[in-house]
């Protein structure tokens, strides 16, 4: 029973941290991570496994004994947490990256620079979680200390990111930037037109200096004679 126990409790702890994550993670982006969801719907089978078991003869159909059968779903239960955990945090930094994303390609790269200060800051720091995932996955026998340090270290700067760009403010200085810039722009090509076609009009007022008669050979300047003309 001892083991049993010791299973159960790693489970609870488990279920605990994982719907904390969750709900955390829910709230910032008004959806279900369905992937979690699952993970932890599978958990619950699990468990329901382990009541048919000791409530019925199944055990007795198969060949391992209902201890190992319940270990087993206990252990799976608890593996289910865990991929429920992992599918948080990957939700959670591409959540990130799409935002980013699509501020940049709703409002150009001038205008969210100027808007978000640290927009630079949070696309690397989303290549970094990149990096650490994809680092977790190359080390699998540890996968689950990678993922320890990620939500220690990441997870609530990912909450953050999203909860800030998020905000209303940061819509409204988006949408306020974007449009001094843009009659910034309206402004600098109004006054380049003016000063373009002012400098035309001053060349084509230019006069030429009249040329003196003295300057010309006399037989011009002499008067025709009846005959000549």
């Amino acid at each position: 029973m001892d083991e049993y126990k010791e299973g159960v409790e790693l489970y609870l702890g488990h279920l605990r941290e994982v719907e904390k994550h969750l709900k955390i993670a829910e709230r910032v982006r008004n959806e279900a991570i369905i992937p979690a969801v699952n993970e932890l719907r599978y958990s619950g089978r699990y468990l329901s496994e382990i009541y048919l078991i000791l409530v019925s003869e199944l055990a007795e159909q198969n060949t391992k004994s209902p201890e190992k059968l319940i270990l087993d779903k206990l252990r799976d239960a608890n593996f289910a947490c865990l991929k429920a955990k992992h599918d948080i945090m990957d939700a959670m930094n591409a959540q990130l990256d799409t935002e980013l994303r699509s501020i940049e390609g709703e409002f150009g790269r001038r205008v969210t620079v100027e808007a978000i200060p640290n927009y630079h800051d949070m696309t690397a720091f989303v290549r970094d979680v990149d990096i650490s995932l994809v680092s977790s996955r190359e080390d699998r026998d540890n996968i689950d200390a990678h993922y320890d340090e990620m939500y220690k270290v990441h997870f609530p700067k990912i909450i953050s990111h999203l909860e800030s760009i998020s905000d209303e403010r940061c819509i409204r200085n988006l949408i306020s930037c974007r449009r001094r810039i843009a009659r910034n722009t309206f402004v600098g090509i109004l006054v380049g037109t003016v000063t373009f076609f002012g400098a035309l009009a001053a060349i084509g007022s230019y006069v030429a200096p009249e040329i003196p008669a003295s300057a010309f050979p006399k037989s011009l300047n002499a008067p025709q004679s009846e005959n000549q003309k």
